[in-house]
């Protein structure tokens, strides 16, 4: 595979072509290799798919992790089982919720409170315009373990739907 960024890949050195035949095909394969992972593994998103199937879809859109995984099925679907799994010990029965701070999504109260200290913020875009993520420890000392780990999932959570709502991808991608 290429080591080049995403965005600096030129038609020679990208390993493929996203075309809609080879999204959906790629769907199929993630299924397909879905399948071949044992069930306590792939518990918490099936679980979530059961559950919540609109929120999955739209919050972890397997699309995202095969574009991450160049394709590779394999990586995507054990990217997309960790991605789940990791949430759903985080943040227990409200991982099914919706990822939002509204009180009634997987942040809970003192999440949203630590959220709300500013410990963690975004600041402008560097000039290559990759988001840039600030950590002020000293706003959250008093803040669990447990909230700052949900609270810097949540932010890894918005940096990575902002990352791919703009990104700029080579013409081949559309």
């Amino acid at each position: 595979g290429s080591s080049l960024p995403l965005d600096q890949e030129s038609e020679e050195t990208s390993p493929f072509h996203e075309t809609e035949s080879l999204r959906e095909k790629a769907l199929v394969d993630l299924e397909g290799a879905l399948e071949l992972i044992s069930d306590e593994s792939k518990a918490a998103l099936m679980e979530a798919r059961q559950r919540m199937p609109d929120t999955v879809n739209k919050e972890a859109d397997p699309i995202r992790f095969l574009r991450l995984e160049k394709y590779n099925t394999w990586a995507a679907t054990r990217r997309l089982v960790a991605y789940w799994s990791t949430r759903k010990k985080l943040f227990g029965e409200r991982a099914f919720l919706p990822m939002n701070q509204t009180g009634e999504g997987t942040l809970n109260r003192f999440d949203i409170a630590g959220l709300c200290t500013g410990y963690l913020a975004f600041l402008p875009n560097d000039n290559c315009g990759r988001r840039l993520c600030y950590c002020d420890t000293s706003k959250i000392a008093s803040q669990s373990a447990a909230t700052r780990i949900r609270v810097s999932f949540y932010m890894a959570l918005i940096a990575c739907a902002f990352a791919f709502q703009h990104m700029t991808l080579p013409t081949y991608y559309t």
